[in-house]
């Protein structure tokens, strides 16, 4: 009866190859790269149009490549840490001018988001900005108008 188990002393048909059907000819040697390797400085563009520059190599994807607009805010301002948002005024995502970009927390990201900022004039963007702020800091409520 077949008791699903090996049996005690068995030998699998693999044992001492490397992988699953043995070494292959196709596979990467020690030391070399394959073609499609990303050298760190290279951008990339993902399907939102925000540019990604690589900054180091290994590891987990989402570690070795950085949104090259927060890269350049942290150059001019310091660190950001994970609960800022840096934003562009006039939402041209590769228009990287110090003057374009702004940082905001996750919660004036959201109620700059119910507000639909991104629709308005580039001359009102930092007047709301800052009404947003002293809305938030003071515990005021905002409302949307129906436009």
């Amino acid at each position: 009866m077949n008791s699903g188990q090996f049996e005690k002393g068995f030998t699998p048909w693999n044992k001492g190859l490397k992988g699953v059907n043995g070494e292959s000819e196709s596979r990467f040697k020690k030391g070399h790269t394959g073609y499609r390797t990303r050298q760190i400085g290279d951008e990339r563009i993902d399907r939102d149009g925000y540019i990604y520059v690589k900054v180091s190599e290994g590891g987990n994807k989402h570690h070795c490549w950085k949104l090259k607009h927060r890269l350049i805010y942290a150059q001019h301002y310091g660190e950001i840490t994970g609960e800022t948002i840096v934003r562009f005024y006039d939402n041209d995502k590769q228009n990287f001018n110090i003057e374009n970009l702004y940082a905001v927390t996750k919660g004036e990201n959201a109620v700059l988001n119910r507000l639909k900022f991104a629709n308005e004039p580039v001359e009102l963007k930092p007047t709301i900005l800052a009404m947003v702020r002293m809305c938030l800091k003071a515990k005021i409520p905002y409302r949307v108008s129906a436009q």
